[in-house]
């Protein structure tokens, strides 16, 4: 099934943001930016997610969206990268963004500890490339979001 076939009759809508966005360093933009499409070279992390809202809403306005933030990342944390803005920086951008939208947040910014550089909560939880749970990971990851109420 095409995924806007799939979206049209979703009750629940999860968006998972990644850290890419970080890792790329997108520059924030304002939040009324809008972008025209989703291959916009210039999009700002603002627009990038009012395209996104707008686009679930348009193909389904009654789905109820529930957005998961950035999970930490422990890859390039002692690599020398210099970074203009902070992950936690994307994460207040995206829990602005779902208050003023008055869509439902599960912060999962802090669901997994760095110890050492490598992320733990009752064992190690991340692939070796410090940025994706491993299967310890997806079930802390899992229970955090079901523990948490749709409303």
């Amino acid at each position: 099934m095409h995924s806007l076939d799939a979206l049209k009759e979703a009750k629940v809508v999860l968006v998972f943001f990644g850290s890419n966005d970080y890792a790329t360093q997108v520059k924030f933009g304002d939040f009324i930016d809008k972008a025209n499409n989703e291959n916009e070279t210039d999009m700002t992390f603002y627009g990038g997610m009012n395209f996104g809202f707008d686009k679930i809403k348009e193909v389904n306005p009654n789905a109820k969206v529930v957005v998961i933030n950035c999970l930490p990342r422990t890859c390039w944390l002692d690599e020398g990268y210099t970074f203009n803005y902070s992950l936690n920086e994307y994460n207040l951008a995206i829990a602005h963004e779902c208050r003023v939208k008055g869509i439902q947040m599960i912060d999962v910014s802090k669901l997994y500890e760095i110890i050492d550089g490598k992320m733990i909560n009752n064992g190690k939880v991340c692939s070796d490339d410090g940025l994706h749970p491993n299967a310890t990971g997806h079930q802390v990851l899992a229970k955090r979001i079901l523990e948490e109420e749709v409303k």
